[in-house]
Parts: structure tokens; sequence; C-alpha cells
């Protein structure tokens, strides 16, 4: 799949038009649908654009998917990749938190208890060479 193609595949998902996720990420519909029919490669500052307007990560938006950036772009990619990546580590981690803070003291004795065994269990457990 290419990348214009995810970008329309995506948008169909979350029950999107081309005019709603124009308005969503403040592009043009000529541009929304130029990057659908891959007339147009849009810019890493409009990739981050589409990735928050379709619910997506930017990784989610761009694997297993053909482009024909240059090296300075991939580069340029990666590093946004990066960075979003932690960004939705971190909203993961607020996120549980948040639910965390709303329990009372023995809810929140309880739910270490939970996380304590889920840690025991291998298919939960994150590979050696995921950790930091």
């Amino acid at each position: 799949m290419n990348l214009s193609e995810r970008i329309k595949s995506i948008r169909k998902e979350r029950g999107l038009t081309q005019k709603e996720l124009a308005e969503k990420t403040g592009l043009s519909i000529a541009s929304i649908q130029g990057y659908e029919q891959g007339k147009y490669k849009p810019k890493i500052e409009q990739l981050e654009k589409l990735s928050v307007a379709l619910e997506s990560s930017l990784y989610d938006l761009t694997q297993y998917t053909k482009t024909n950036y240059n090296l300075t772009e991939l580069k340029a990619l990666k590093a946004a990749i990066s960075k979003d990546c932690q960004s939705m580590e971190q909203l993961k981690t607020d996120a549980l938190l948040n639910l965390f803070h709303t329990l009372n003291s023995n809810g929140q004795d309880k739910a270490i208890e939970q996380v304590e065994l889920l840690t025991k269990i291998p298919e939960y457990r994150k590979d050696p060479e995921e950790q930091p």
C-alpha cells in the first residue's frame, strides 16, 4: 500500500469526508485530494497534521507504505515519528495516572497488585530489547 492509499483508507475508517479532513487539518481540499490521489507528497508538517486529525500516530500512518521521500525527508520523518511515539507514551501514562487517581486507597492498592501480577505473565512483558 502506498501513502496516498493509507491516508484515504484511514480517513474512510474514521468516517470523514475529504472536506472534513481538510477542515480538521487546516489544509485545502485540493491538497487532501492530491495526497489521496498520489499527485502530491505531503511534507512532514502536513503528515503531522494529518495524523492528529485522523487520530493516528505518524508511525501508523506511514508504516508499510511506499514513499518517495529523499534521505533528508526520511530523517525528518524518523525524528517526527520518534517524537510522536514519545508523545503517545506520555498520553498513555497520563491516562493511566488519571484513572489511578480516581481510585480510593484500597482501589489503588488493588491496582498495584494487579499490575505486579501482570508483570509476571510472560505474554504481557516487553522483550528485553524493547526496554529502555
